[in-house]
């Protein structure tokens, strides 16, 4: 497939697409956060968040599970549909905020070529709530060609343990 065929939405299925999030992050990364009696309400943690790219390609939602680890590491996985994971950094922004960097890759496939994406994230936390928007450019792997560029925005509830 071309560069000009491929759709925003078939090059981040592909790849495994944009703000999403659980690979398990190494045992001596950071405590879990969620579930315990102090009731943490910083971003440390993993959480559900449904997804939506914006208009005008495909807008359907998608799940996935984000986490925010020790020394800022960031690691994302689509669960529906599921897709490949990304992996990338976390910083707080503010007292609630909190800013990501992230990159996610799918081999060549039948009629696809293997992509790469860079996603930038911004977001806050309420409590057990988070939310947040954002952007990303896809290119054909092991080049700057970009293929695709959009946005989106996402909203989720913190897994507790």
């Amino acid at each position: 497939m071309t560069a000009r065929t491929l759709g925003r939405r078939d090059v981040l299925l592909g790849a495994g697409a944009a703000a999403g999030a659980v690979t398990l992050v190494g045992a001596g990364a950071s405590p879990a956060v969620a579930g315990d009696n102090t009731h943490d309400r910083t971003v440390s943690g993993s959480w559900l968040i449904s997804r939506h790219d914006n208009g005008p390609g495909d807008t359907s939602p998608v799940q996935t599970v984000i986490s925010f680890a020790g020394g800022g590491v960031f690691a994302t996985q689509d669960i529906a549909p599921l897709a490949p994971g990304g992996l990338g950094t976390w910083a707080k922004r503010g007292h609630h905020g909190f800013k990501a960097t992230f990159w996610l890759g799918s081999a060549e496939a039948a009629g696809q070529s293997a992509t790469t994406a860079l996603v930038h994230v911004r977001g806050s936390v309420h409590d057990d709530t988070i939310s947040g928007t954002y952007t990303y450019q896809a290119f054909l792997a092991g080049t700057s060609t970009v293929v695709v560029t959009g946005a989106g925005v996402f909203t989720g509830a913190r897994i507790t343990a």
